[in-house]
């Protein structure tokens, strides 16, 4: 069953790739394939769509069993529908927006469709609209957006409040069956965490694009690629979209590496950088490990994290066991990250199962590295 599993990861891995062989898929389609296992994961990390989208243009569906493919269907007109539903509403703000004089930079999902995924809204699932403005131009927009039917969305807190602690404001419009979210960001990280992202560069460098008929901006394809890491890491890669987006990015930008890297450490983004460079040489052998350098401790938090389980379960399983300890090994700062796991315990007396779980995890890390420090010194 374990070589099963591992045909069935490899043949969805291959299906998300943009440089993926027929051949290779072919005789991975012929091998024996978990379908169940192969038709769960596909919709757990969102990549259904893509994965139909991809089968279809390779002229391999009929390798595929119908149910499966009924399934994978069914998901990508899902997808196409509401995709199509989320962009006309996009295209409305964007109008009102150019009419009220608001410039704004539209992030992620929907600028991905329309650049690396060449207008195809069937193939890349969204759950809202995120856009980036200049901080002055938020509260302007967040009265255009009532206007139009929005409401501020926050259950536990109210806008004034979640502006001044946060660098984004929720909205949220119903519409018969349909709900709509937008996010309006002045920032792309909370004003606390030690990552230096420019906004200022990041407007100056946005590239216009044609958005159903609509001008609108788009981050350049390295801004967004250093965004992208910064948020897969942040939580803690989930989804096998993020290393898709990543692979498409790739392919269709071909960045300057070395000039990306520089920037990203100028940004004291090492770390996030190395573990999607250790996850995407794992799942789909493209390698930057050797250009990029981290902490010694890090890497050991890399590989236990990495590899304690099947790494393509831990993108599905979110809150594994060493998962908040993410918020200290992710930044050079240590204490950065230390002080904010321990602000974020619950209440006495569930902390203290916490905090014993946290102990149990540093000491772990601290003996692998201790291991492998000692490894070292026998093999000189």
């Amino acid at each position: 069953m374990k070589n099963v599993s591992s045909v069935t990861e490899k043949l969805f891995l291959n299906l998300i790739h943009p440089d993926t062989e027929k051949l290779e898929i072919q005789a991975l389609l012929s091998d024996e394939i978990d379908w169940k296992d192969f038709q769960e994961k596909t919709y757990a990390h969102r990549i259904a769509p893509l994965v139909y989208s991809n089968l279809k243009q390779l002229d391999l569906l009929n390798f595929v069993p119908k149910p499966v493919i009924r399934a994978l269907e069914m998901s990508l007109v899902y997808t196409s529908r509401a995709n199509i539903m989320m962009g006309e509403e996009l295209k409305k703000i964007l109008c009102v927006f150019n009419e009220r004089g608001i410039s704004c930079i539209v992030l992620k999902g929907h600028a991905f469709i329309e650049t690396i995924y060449h207008k195809n809204p069937a193939v890349r699932p969204l759950r809202d609209i995120d856009l980036l403005l200049k901080k002055n131009e938020v509260k302007e927009a967040g009265l255009v957006l009532k206007q139009m039917g929005y409401q501020f969305y926050n259950r536990s807190m109210g806008e004034h409040l979640y502006r001044e602690s946060h660098f984004h404001l929720p909205f949220q419009k119903r519409v018969k069956d349909n709900c709509f979210h937008v996010e309006l960001h002045w920032h792309l990280i909370a004003p606390d965490i030690p990552v230096n992202l420019n906004m200022d560069d990041f407007r100056q460098r946005a590239v216009e694009i044609d958005f159903f008929g609509t001008k609108a901006d788009v981050l350049h394809p390295e801004d967004a690629l250093i965004y992208l890491i910064w948020h897969s890491s942040l939580n803690g890669f989930n989804e096998l979209l993020s290393l898709a987006d990543f692979l498409y990015l790739i392919k269709y930008h071909n960045p300057s590496w070395g000039k990306m890297i520089s920037r990203i450490r100028d940004s004291q983004l090492d770390i996030p950088l190395y573990w999607m460079s250790y996850i995407t040489y794992r799942l789909s052998n493209f390698n930057l490990m050797s250009t990029l350098d981290i902490d010694p401790i890090s890497k050991i938090f890399t590989k236990i994290f990495f590899n304690n389980k099947n790494i393509l379960e831990q993108f599905i399983n979110f809150d594994w066991t060493l998962h908040p300890l993410l918020l200290i090994f992710m930044f050079k700062n240590k204490r950065y990250g230390t002080k904010r796991i321990f602000k974020n315990l619950p209440p006495f007396p569930r902390n203290l199962k916490v905090i014993g779980h946290y102990i149990y995890s540093f000491f772990w890390i601290w003996y692998r590295y201790v291991q492998e420090k000692r490894q070292r010194i026998w093999r000189r």
